[in-house]
């Protein structure tokens, strides 16, 4: 197998779930790049390899071109105006999540960051909002926590979990 280069995984990123993708002559089926689960496909290696390239990319120049929503600053700073406890369960790993909230002067809102492990360990979406409710002293199916998310992703978490959710776009 011959190295990976970005121009060769340059397609995955960005939006587009279910876009295929081709990677040394190894096609994929692309459902989200944070994780190997990313790279759909039978050859894990080749997966693997992608994942780095992309991962490279992304802790240098692509976290930084991640988007705020609109609104989103006034909503956290609301919640924490009333007392709430606020914390992000992300997909992304944790250490990239620091970072863009940071960048994004979004962390102050925060008062839990959790993100996949970069070993892939913690990275099922219900796993990671599972870890989240632990380091909250919350259980799953708890009714005073409510998930908001902007993907199908954290909704599926959410009800995996036994919470309600709200999605923004």
């Amino acid at each position: 197998m011959s190295a990976v280069e970005f121009k060769d995984v340059v397609k995955i990123y960005g939006k587009g779930e279910g876009r295929q993708v081709a990677v040394d002559h190894v096609s994929f089926t692309y459902k989200r790049a944070e994780s190997r689960e990313g790279f759909a496909g039978e050859e894990q290696e080749q997966a693997l390899e992608a994942l780095k390239v992309y991962r490279r990319r992304f802790e240098s120049v692509g976290l930084f071109e991640n988007e705020v929503l609109n609104g989103v600053p006034e909503m956290l700073r609301a919640l924490k105006q009333k007392g709430m406890f606020v914390a992000v369960a992300s997909s992304k790993p944790e250490a990239y999540v620091r970072r863009i909230l940071k960048h994004f002067d979004l962390l102050q809102y925060f008062d839990e960051v959790v993100g996949a492990s970069m070993d892939e360990k913690l990275s099922a979406k219900k796993d990671i909002i599972g870890e989240a409710l632990r380091r909250m002293g919350k259980s799953p199916g708890d009714h005073d926590v409510l998930m908001i998310g902007d993907r199908m992703h954290d909704v599926e978490g959410a009800k995996l979990c036994g919470l309600d959710s709200l999605g923004i776009y």
